[in-house]
């Protein structure tokens, strides 16, 4: 089966959706689920399992080769990965706006 599913809204950054959402309760978007779960404790946003399956997305992380500014890259590079790798999806530190819309 395949759909195709042409967006409404496009967004520049991922931490702009709970404000779209709560503001056009009519849209849905997809996200992993414990970024939903982060922001249905402070958003008015209902969260649902996707009604298909969906398979596993690979990631891969790259960092540049080079001498300048390395203790930084080194830096990033550790926390990113330490972000992604075997995560169970500890993505609710995105949240998005502070402040959130009265429900």
């Amino acid at each position: 089966m395949n759909t195709v599913i042409e967006p409404h809204v496009i967004v520049n950054h991922v931490t702009s959706l709970p404000l779209v959402l709560a503001r056009n309760p009519d849209l849905v978007a997809t996200v992993p689920d414990t970024i939903a779960e982060g922001w249905a404790l402070t958003w008015p946003l209902v969260v649902l399992p996707i009604p298909f399956e969906m398979p596993a997305v690979d990631v891969r992380l790259y960092r540049r080769a080079t001498t300048q500014e390395a203790a930084a890259l080194d830096w990033l590079y550790r926390t990113v990965a330490a972000a992604i790798q075997g995560s169970s999806g500890q993505f609710y530190v995105i949240h998005g706006d502070t402040v959130a819309p009265e429900r």
